[in-house]
């Protein structure tokens, strides 16, 4: 059986595929417009950031600034027009991002290596936020995060499910300590991604080694309910735990538990086909079907809890890594109906 149709729950599932092979691109692309809509539900549950700050903080990386003179050639590490571009790329291609930024102030051609480095414009024009996370969390200081390691985030070579466990869900958010990709499901549940405040962590170890990441997490509202939260340290363990230990630790405070939103952000992907200069961004999107389909007070916790998460299921435009949205569609009951109704 195939993984989208795994993902179905059986009160979602229809009996027989639909032949969506026998329609044309016309009619593939009106049910796509009828049946899905884009995913937003969460976005303001993790980390955010204005618009107007994205849009000055983009101008403010891709601009020379006033105090540059970009007629200047020599450097105190030399005369870098000597060095042939490609070894100058090679080099800067592994700096960190903060040691990327500052070679870039020396002069003009250093300025123009970097702009032009595979994925630059890309990552600063259309995925500002990333950076700026990383950034004002420290998390991309501390862990000297690449050019490289952000792209991989971006465009996954392989998937680009979460990392929080089986749950074979598209990974919408960035769990910003260690760089993986999770589902929201996961960003509560997984112990992957448990966070701890730096006096709790020291607290309730009971391990000998030292914490694996810290992030320094930025003041605001986060979670379902929209708690206020001000700036915390936190730090992630670095092997697995027992659950218990931190449901215990964490039992004492239910707000606690939205520690997590304030270490993630929500990321789009990039089409691992598509070239970095002609960058494909591929956003998310849920099945309206399942995501207006009620949820029965007979049905068991295990089988409400499937519902649950089928509505909150997020698809892809892409078939080649199993999540295309019209893979789900083919199985998806819910959905078959709604484009029924549509059609009356």
């Amino acid at each position: 059986m195939e993984t989208h149709r795994k993902l179905i729950p059986d009160a979602c599932q229809s009996l027989k595929a639909f032949n969506i092979d026998s329609l044309d691109a016309d009619a593939k692309k009106e049910i796509i417009e009828a049946v899905f809509f884009p995913y937003t539900e969460f976005d303001s549950a993790t980390i955010t950031f204005p618009d107007d700050e994205k849009v000055l903080f983009t101008s403010k990386m891709l601009r020379s600034p006033k105090n540059l003179d970009t007629n200047r050639e020599y450097t105190s590490i030399g005369d870098l027009t000597k060095v042939p571009n490609e070894i100058m790329v090679q080099i800067i291609v592994d700096l960190d991002i903060r040691t990327l930024w500052s070679f870039a102030l020396v002069n003009r051609h250093a300025r123009e290596l970097v702009i032009s480095l595979p994925g630059y414009k890309l990552v600063v024009k259309k995925f500002p936020e990333i950076l700026m996370a990383l950034f004002r969390t420290k998390v991309g200081i501390l862990k000297s995060v690449t050019l490289a390691d952000v792209i991989s985030i971006l465009q996954p070579h392989e998937t680009p499910y979460c990392q929080g466990g089986d749950c074979h869900q598209i990974g919408s958010f960035v769990f910003l300590p260690t760089l993986q990709r999770c589902c929201w499901r996961c960003l509560q549940h997984s112990d992957n991604f448990h966070v701890y405040t730096e006096g709790l962590y020291f607290r309730w170890r009971p391990w000998k080694s030292g914490p694996g990441a810290d992030i320094q997490t930025l003041p605001g509202k986060y979670g379902d309910s929209q708690h206020v939260f001000r700036a915390r340290r936190f730090l992630v363990h670095r092997d697995s735990h027992p659950y218990d230990t931190y449901d215990y630790a964490m039992s004492a405070n239910r707000a606690k538990r939205e520690y997590p939103y304030m270490c993630a952000i929500r990321v789009g992907l990039v089409d691992p086909k598509s070239s970095l200069r002609n960058a494909k961004i591929l956003p998310g999107v849920c099945c309206a079907g399942c995501h207006e389909m009620p949820i029965p007070d007979d049905l068991d916790g295990k089988a409400k809890e499937e519902l649950y998460d089928c509505k909150r299921q997020v698809y892809l435009e892409f078939g080649s890594l199993g999540c295309y949205y019209l893979d789900h569609f083919k199985w998806c009951a819910a959905a078959q109906n709604l484009w029924n109704e549509k059609l009356e």
